[in-house]
């Protein structure tokens, strides 16, 4: 909030040079003083400007101070360089190779990764994106090719220029001919051809990368074995309430996969609406009638007070509602960017056209995709985008199974599992990739992510990786309880290492007790930990743990009670 409200305070200052140095010492004066910073960047956003949104999120690329940091942070890679794509007939596409080796290396590789990044379709190039994509090279070994949709002239190599200048549906297109030279023999692009491609969106980017690969499922072009999206924004038909369709799609999910955050934040908005509390008293009392005083030889009762249900209803709020005070991606923002992207001449069609909002696609493109993996903080107002599409992907797979293997769902979540994994984190917001720095979080999702692409370019599954043998990936092991003290404690997780057949076999000794953990701790957390005192426990909602958390979010005290008479019958007879 202090580096936005400091970046458009100096926004005026014409010489860039003074606007650098003055940037970083207004962030400065907002970091002591930050009511004014919060003042600031209030006023702004109720009238932002493209420019505004763009000095706001391109910090990285436009302050060179600001660069140096990120740079520090990031890292180096051998290879980082800007990639000419021509296209036939169209203005060419600029894209980010990012490698972390020799030329010869490169052209002996098979597989890729094709980032879209995010930036509201508005701002932000893949240089925005460093602190993820560096680390993410480094890694796996595999080059990435991160595509700068629509970055404007030749001269603004680090500044973008998306829409409104090029509006719905150009840097789709952009991305499509991008992907379809990639599926070529002899492509422009790299110096060799993809067997393996998975497609990795963030934000906007997750909207582009679902988009593409609904493209390419119609043009049947060869698919992506992998598609992993960070906070998408999948839909733009911003509305308020949850639809009935939306609701039987939270109500049909078997696992648990939803936050707390998400259950008390509309809990509490139910509270603070006094005006619906319309339930009438029993017995009303009237001000010109004085009750008759009591007899002193009576005992007097203690008075207690009745809880007031208030009325009841069936609607339920989208978190892009319910989280509309969210600091990073406002109200207002969220309208600009909508208004920015589909442009002055387009006109969509909210209910079909799911280039715009991939969301709404047909379930037979659903039943073709891939692998997916999804990831989204818990506060984010697009969280609901991402469960959903989760849902959505689930209903169609189950169905496609169903149809052609007769299969009986008994094990519907084990299932479940090989089609989409979703990972919600706890009380983080939007954006939170390029926050590595100081965000704990950020890094944890940055590694996650990385352990997904692993698994995904992996010819074995992850799970059967070790054969026996050690291995040093985490796993998880969730205790639910469903009782009601215990929702307000954190979510305990038990992190274990895999051991080999000869040490996994041996059951607990008799007359043994169960093995504590140690009480050592080393000061440096990355190194070791409680075995129930991790990250993990106390910050990622584990998908079996979420979705009946969010289903009681939407219908807990909602749903209207049938009356009944006397006999305990409701009024339906039934």
């Amino acid at each position: 909030m202090a580096l936005d409200a400091g970046f458009f305070t100096a926004l005026p200052i014409r010489r860039k040079w003074i606007r650098d140095i003055a940037s970083i010492l207004f962030s400065g004066y907002y970091l002591i003083f930050a009511e004014a910073a919060d003042e600031k960047v209030r006023k702004v956003r109720a009238t932002i400007t493209v420019e505004q949104i763009r000095v706001s999120w391109e910090k990285q690329v436009r302050n060179p101070y600001i660069r140096i940091a990120t740079m520090i942070n990031a890292g180096r890679i051998r290879c980082l360089k800007e990639v000419t794509i021509p296209r036939d007939g169209a203005e060419p596409v600029m894209a980010w190779l990012y490698w972390n080796g020799t030329e010869s290396e490169l052209a002996a590789c098979d597989k890729l990764v094709l980032s879209i990044t995010g930036g509201g379709a508005v701002s932000m190039t893949p240089r925005c994106h460093d602190e993820y994509l560096i680390p993410w090279t480094k890694r796996l070994g595999i080059p990435i090719l991160s595509i700068n949709y629509r970055f404007g002239s030749l001269l603004a190599r680090l500044t973008s220029r998306k829409a409104p200048e090029y509006p719905y549906p150009y840097a789709i297109n952009e991305c499509f001919d991008v992907y379809k030279l990639l599926c070529k023999q002899n492509n422009p692009i790299l110096p060799f051809r993809p067997r393996k491609v998975v497609f990795v969106g963030d934000s906007a980017g997750g909207n582009f990368a679902t988009s593409l690969l609904l493209r390419v499922i119609n043009e049947r072009l060869p698919r992506p074995i992998g598609l992993i999206l960070i906070y998408p924004n999948l839909d733009y038909n911003i509305h308020s309430w949850m639809s009935d369709e939306q609701m039987a799609l939270f109500k049909s999910q078997s696992l648990k996969e939803i936050p707390s955050a998400v259950l008390d934040t509309k809990q509490d908005y139910e509270r603070r609406k006094s005006v619906l509390q319309l339930t009438p008293d029993s017995q009303p009392t009237s001000f010109l009638r004085k009750e008759a005083p009591r007899p002193p030889s009576d005992p007097v009762e203690p008075v207690r007070k009745k809880k007031n249900p208030g009325i009841a209803t069936r609607l339920a709020m989208t978190s892009r509602v319910a989280f509309s005070q969210d600091r990073i991606i406002t109200t207002e923002l969220m309208r600009a960017m909508a208004i920015l992207y589909i442009g002055p001449k387009n006109k969509p069609d909210f209910n079909t056209d799911y280039m715009l909002s991939p969301i709404i696609a047909p379930s037979d493109l659903f039943m073709q995709f891939p692998k997916t993996y999804l990831m989204c903080g818990e506060k984010d107002p697009l969280v609901d985008d991402t469960i959903l599409l989760a849902g959505r992907i689930r209903e169609a797979k189950r169905a496609q199974r169903r149809r052609h293997r007769g299969m009986q769902m008994s094990s519907r979540e084990e299932l479940d599992t090989e089609w989409v994994e979703m990972m919600l984190i706890r009380g983080v917001s939007h954006g939170f990739l390029q926050m590595t720095a100081f965000l704990k979080e950020g890094r944890v999702a940055v590694d996650k992510v990385g352990t997904w692409l692993e698994d995904l370019f992996s010819d074995i599954p992850h799970e059967s990786k070790s054969n026996g043998a050690v291995n040093n990936k985490v796993t998880f092991s969730i205790e639910d309880d469903e009782s009601e003290e215990d929702d307000e404690k954190p979510l305990e997780i038990n992190s274990s290492r895999q051991m080999s057949p000869q040490l996994s076999n041996q059951g607990p000794q008799p007359g043994s007790s169960p093995r504590k953990a140690s009480p050592v701790k080393d000061k440096d957390d990355k190194r070791y930990h409680y075995r129930h005192d991790t990250w993990e426990s106390r910050n990622v909602l584990q998908e079996h743990l979420l979705m009946d958390r969010r289903r009681e979010a939407l219908t807990r005290g909602l749903e209207v009670t049938p009356p009944t008479d006397t006999a305990g019958n409701t009024a339906t007879g039934k």
